[in-house]
């Protein structure tokens, strides 16, 4: 497929910038973050961050 036969379509900025904020309070409402052993980070350096 060459370039000169893609067809060029408006993108729609503010559409997906209202879908964004929609999706970041749904998923603050539902879903429940809990911060544990927060004490056990390192003060500076490397760490690891695991998700469960």
């Amino acid at each position: 497929m060459s370039q000169k036969n893609l067809i060029k379509y408006p993108r729609r900025i503010f559409i997906r910038r209202i879908l964004k904020g929609l999706a970041r309070i749904l998923v603050g409402l539902l879903v429940k973050i809990e911060i544990t052993g927060l004490e056990n980070f390192p003060k500076t350096g490397p760490y690891i961050v695991v998700g469960r």
